[in-house]
């Protein structure tokens, strides 16, 4: 339970303390009460139901006495044993009638009373002279008695002269010969039953305003008019526990709904003689009415009981709290600065001597709070001259606590990581960048950070690492130092690590490098070209004199056919080896920088001739499909020729091992050419393809490329007015395209 005051608290705990016995007490009595109550009320109405079925029971023994007491009436017993009555007793029939009447005039119960002649079940004499003359042969009051010799209670039931529920009692009447031993004739008398079995059950004395009685045949038929349901007997089929249960032949009280679906307490019996349940009942409500006015009244005393309580908890509370709550709200102002609150003593008991405690301990606080500031001022300059120093160093300062938790971070790092300028939380840091090892690809382990290095003991000199900011930022690659820091009294507390930039340093490293190569593979190249021009020289000479032979033999001999064969052949490869030899002169020559007409189709011939060797060395089959109507166009011609054999080389290259190039030339339009270079090498990469014409961008070995052969091929073809594009995938194959204008460097310029 929370308080926000000790005088809630307390007048609380008064509340608790005072309240739960009274209320125990309360509680007790009134269940006692209730029970009593309860009780009372279960005798009440089972007294009734007792009462009330002793009479109904009552009422069935006079019916039943009074129809044995007319069946042994003499005269009734001698008339009907008078047998020539039957064929000329006017006189007896009357006398008979007579007897009877007295019953139905002297008693309510009775509605009419009859004599059936035994042998065929005709009424012969009636109170009402109206039914004499009628078969009841087949009715039971008839059968049973006939049968049993006994008298015979026929249940309610719905009967069809009075148009009502009636019920009948019916005896034999025996003959005043032979010992009674013949039956003369039954008599049967049908009840009235409103003017007796349902006025005495109407009778609710001692039941309130809901209670009434009720009964029940063995099918659960409602026998009797209701309170509450005038058309119940014979219609109302009443299936509550209560009803159930006396039907059934069980006593016993219950608080169940009735008919109504209303609670009611229900008190039933068995009445055995006609088989009926009997349900004496009581609305619950109106039975335990007591039990309200009860609970009332207690509710009335408990509420004035708390009223009570908590004016002299209030009291009381008011009184013990006073003090503690003007410590408090002297605690208060000095929370809020003000050391000059002081609490003023009001007894000389322990809250007193509490009091002046208080005042003593303010005073000390406010001293020590006063050496604390000027401490912390101190130590606020001396961060703040850190934190400049630190910030104004180019190289990067991390350190962290003893549980690894980064708490340092100065601008340069963030700088190198990529972090926003403003200030994040630490455990936020991570999430802007990711380390690797050296080669800028390989994931660093937490193992092998220098930071958790140093954390371990370990002092660390030169380890180089990539920072790769996620968000704009390039990757970084540092040099970084540290070791573990360790207090006065040797325990370590945390590690620091120092970062030195190198990227730059190693890009313009690398960039000497690829210098130096591209130096090399020139003067490389610059040798080659003189070696070959001079071998071509050197060969030409002769392989003219070689030439001029054949052909005079050719010219001067009869051969045969074969021999004359041979000799064509041996033209030809002179003639191949003529347009060789100038093809090396020509590669040699520098750019001239002349525009002149130009041969594309030629050009590409020449290219592949020289390399033809080669080709069919490394197993790769090249395919010329030209355009039929090409023109010439107007170009550079070894500049165009160093770009095709660029293009031819890089292919070669591609395919090493196995492939095929195929050399598409197309007239797109009256000013447009292109060239395709299509070869099923292994392609290039995704994440090279925007870097493939950059200088000094290649993916291949320092002895076989500088990464300048693309650059310049598209700078020769920028000039002329041109474009090259690429179309590539990894595995299979790369296309360049070469677009060039008829009219291309006279048109550029």
């Amino acid at each position: 339970m929370q308080f926000k005051s000790i005088r809630s608290r307390l007048t609380t705990w008064f509340l608790i303390v005072a309240l739960i016995p009274l209320l125990v007490v309360t509680g007790i009595i009134y269940t006692q009460r209730v029970h009593s109550i309860k009780e009372e009320a279960f005798h009440k109405l089972t007294a009734i139901r007792d009462l009330k079925a002793q009479r109904v029971k009552a009422w069935l023994l006079e019916r039943t006495g009074d129809i044995k007491t007319i069946s042994e009436d003499y005269e009734i017993r001698f008339l009907g044993g008078t047998k020539d009555h039957r064929s000329n007793g006017e006189q007896h029939t009357t006398v008979m009638r007579k007897l009877l009447a007295r019953y139905v005039v002297n008693y309510q119960d009775y509605h009419e009373i009859f004599i059936l002649n035994p042998l065929t079940g005709i009424i012969e004499i009636s109170t009402n002279q109206i039914h004499e003359g009628e078969d009841k042969s087949e009715n039971i009051y008839f059968t049973e008695p006939l049968r049993t010799r006994n008298p015979f209670i026929n249940d309610i039931y719905f009967s069809k002269t009075l148009a009502e529920p009636s019920m009948t009692f019916s005896t034999p009447i025996f003959c005043l010969e032979h010992d009674g031993e013949h039956v003369v004739g039954i008599l049967v008398a049908r009840i009235d039953l409103k003017h007796s079995l349902y006025a005495l059950l109407l009778n609710r004395v001692g039941m309130g305003e809901t209670g009434e009685t009720l009964i029940v045949n063995r099918e659960r038929l409602a026998l009797n008019e209701l309170r509450w349901h005038k058309q119940a007997p014979l219609q109302l089929t009443i299936s509550t526990q209560s009803a159930v249960l006396a039907s059934q032949g069980e006593s016993g009280i219950v608080e169940v709904k009735d008919y109504r679906g209303v609670p009611v307490l229900a008190a039933y019996t068995h009445i055995d003689m006609p088989k009926w349940g009997f349900v004496a009942k009581q609305d619950v409500a109106e039975v335990y009415y007591p039990i309200k006015i009860l609970l009332f009244q207690f509710l009335i005393l408990v509420g004035f009981a708390i009223s009570m309580v908590f004016g002299i908890a209030m009291y009381l509370s008011r009184i013990f709290a006073k003090p503690i709550i003007d410590m408090t709200g002297t605690a208060q102002k000095i929370k809020t600065g003000d050391f000059s609150a002081r609490v003023q003593p009001g007894s000389d008991d322990e809250l007193g001597y509490l009091a002046e405690a208080f005042n003593n301990m303010t005073s000390s606080i406010a001293s020590q709070i006063e050496e604390s500031n000027t401490l912390k001022l101190e130590l606020q300059k001396e961060k703040d001259f850190l934190d400049a120093v630190l910030n104004n160093i180019e190289d990067g300062i991390v350190a962290c606590n003893a549980d690894g938790v980064l708490t340092l971070f100065n601008r340069a790092t963030k700088k190198f990581h990529g972090l926003p300028v403003e200030s994040l939380p630490a455990e936020q840091w991570a999430q802007y960048y990711d380390l690797f090892l050296a080669d800028g690809k390989t994931p660093m382990e937490t193992s092998d950070i220098p930071l958790f290095k140093a954390l371990k003991g370990e002092k660390i000199q030169d380890i180089e690492m990539v920072i790769a900011p996620k968000e704009g930022g390039k990757p970084r690659v540092i040099r970084a130092s540290g070791q573990p820091l360790y207090n006065l009294q040797g325990g370590k507390f945390g590690a620091v690590v120092s970062m030195h930039d190198i990227t730059e340093r190693n890009l313009a490293e690398e960039a000497l490098k690829k210098t130096h190569e591209m130096l090399l593979h020139s003067e490389k190249l610059s040798a080659i070209g003189s070696l070959s021009a001079s071998i071509a020289h050197e060969f030409n000479n002769p392989l003219q004199g070689v030439m001029t032979v054949i052909k005079g033999v050719q010219r001067r001999s009869t051969l045969d056919e074969e021999d004359a064969k041979l000799m064509e052949m041996a033209v030809n490869e002179c003639d191949r080896m003529k347009n060789l030899i100038k093809s090396l002169q020509d590669f040699n020559r520098p750019s001239s920088g002349r525009v002149a007409p130009m041969n594309i189709h030629a050009t590409i011939d020449s290219l592949l001739l020289l390399s033809k060797m080669e080709y069919k060395t490394k197993g790769i089959t090249v395919e010329t499909n030209y355009a039929e109507d090409m023109p010439q166009i107007k170009a550079v011609a070894d500049q165009i020729k160093q770009v095709l054999l660029n293009l031819f080389n890089n292919a070669a290259y591609a395919c090493e091992g196995g492939g095929a190039i195929t050399i598409n030339t197309e007239v797109v339009s009256k000013e447009n050419i292109t060239i395709k270079i299509k070869d099923t090498g292994k392609g290039i990469n995704p994440e090279h393809m925007d870097q493939i014409f950059d200088p000094f961008f290649t993916t291949k070995p320092a002895i076989k490329g500088t990464g300048l052969g693309l650059s310049i091929s598209y700078g020769i073809i920028k000039k002329h007015g041109g474009r090259i594009d690429v179309e590539s995938e990894p595995d299979k194959g790369t296309t360049f395209t070469i677009i060039l204008p008829v009219e291309g460097l006279k048109k550029a310029k």
